[in-house]
């Protein structure tokens, strides 16, 4: 995270010290602590390091890297013979749910990473 960035982040946003967290290096909330050397800011939040436990999964965990949504898939079946179209639309449809499925293809809702990936894998099945 560059300095710009953490600038960005909400005033009210949880820094916290969670070392021994196993998810820490990976964690936003564990990067914007580290960067608090740059803080301009008069205050900022602190997670209750008591919550951290390592037991469960930790319920601020965000991942620190940048995610790669994709917008609408008006395309996605131009190259699917005819005869598959029926069951690769379904399939497709099966990845998302009905109402989320068109809402992607009407680019209401971006695709996530993972969305992504289960599609290229299910079109590299019918191709």
């Amino acid at each position: 995270m560059t300095q710009e960035e953490y600038n960005r982040l909400d005033s009210g946003f949880a820094h916290c010290a969670g070392t021994h967290c196993e998810q820490a290096d990976r964690c936003l909330h564990h990067t914007a602590q580290k960067m608090l050397d740059g803080n301009t800011n008069e205050t900022y939040t602190v997670a209750n390091p008591s919550m951290i436990n390592g037991k469960q999964p930790c319920p601020l965990f965000i991942p620190d890297r940048r995610e790669k949504y994709e917008w609408g898939i008006s395309h996605i079946f131009d190259n699917v013979r005819a005869a598959d179209l029926r069951s690769v639309r379904y399939e497709v449809m099966t990845c998302f749910g009905e109402a989320t499925y068109y809402h992607v293809r009407q680019q209401r809702r971006a695709i996530t990473e993972e969305e992504q990936k289960a599609i290229a894998l299910l079109m590299g099945i019918f191709a």
